[in-house]
């Protein structure tokens, strides 16, 4: 009969065996290493790196501190042509740029009675740029006025002297060939600014451009009307003139002798 060489096969080993269980016997248990819990050492780690995270901030605070620059914010909107009230603001402390707080309010007394020359809406800083403020003499509750400027030499100027915040009122002179009327054109306006004139027939190097503001618009034609065809105008400072009033007009008739 042919032999049968029968093959070896070798199976590797655990050095390690795992015990049987016994037949009949339930399986045992295995039983999980738990994960331990964070040494001393850890905790106290974990503490000095929070305590030197609230340093840090605690140290930033310090070097940049609570805001200390109050600025004028809108509680309300705003729009354009009417006046800022003190219910339309408050004051809040905060952070801006230098170049934003440069155009920006301080003080509420600075933007009450302003007008606003562009929509302003709420929870916003007052742009310098955005309001036109109250006028030397304009008080909060003043009507609203119109501006508006006129060249004149400063001998019919009190010498040149006004300054503005003061009252003036303007006198002109109409003349005929045989008579002259004097009448009064406004009565004491407020004088906004002055400044020099600077070429022109009306403001000649020797002259004066002065702004004023009125209320009547009729005064404000009569203003053109004086400046363009008048022969002469004059104006004349009224703040002192308390209750004095000029009368309307004046008419001048050549006595005979002088014609």
């Amino acid at each position: 009969m042919p032999s049968h060489e029968s093959t070896a096969m070798t199976t590797a080993q655990d050095p390690y065996p795992k015990p049987s269980t016994p037949a009949g016997l339930p399986a045992a248990n295995t039983i999980a290493r738990r994960r331990g819990l964070p040494t001393g050492r850890a905790v106290l780690g974990a503490l000095l790196v929070a305590v030197a995270a609230i340093g840090l901030f605690v140290a930033y605070r310090e070097a940049v501190g609570e805001p200390d620059t109050d600025y004028v914010i809108l509680e309300a909107a705003v729009e354009p042509g009417e006046r800022i009230t003190a219910a339309d603001v408050r004051i809040e402390a905060i952070d801006l740029p230098p170049e934003v707080g440069a155009t920006a309010f301080t003080s509420i007394d600075q933007v009450v009675g302003a007008v606003a020359i562009t929509p302003l809406a709420s929870e916003t800083i007052v742009p310098r740029d955005n309001v036109l403020l109250l006028a030397p003499g304009e008080e909060p509750e003043s009507p609203p006025w119109r501006e508006m400027s006129f060249g004149i030499g400063i001998d019919h100027a009190v010498d040149g002297r006004l300054r503005p915040g003061e009252r003036i009122d303007m006198i002109a002179t109409y003349s005929t060939q045989s008579e002259a009327e004097t009448v009064v054109v406004f009565r004491d306006a407020p004088v906004l600014r002055v400044s020099e004139g600077e070429g022109g027939v009306l403001s000649s190097t020797d002259g004066l451009v002065i702004t004023v503001a009125l209320v009547d618009p009729a005064e404000v034609l009569a203003t053109i009307n004086a400046v363009d065809d008048a022969d002469e105008i004059t104006v004349i400072r009224a703040t002192k003139a308390s209750d004095q009033v000029l009368p309307d007009s004046y008419d001048y008739e050549p006595s005979s002798a002088e014609e």
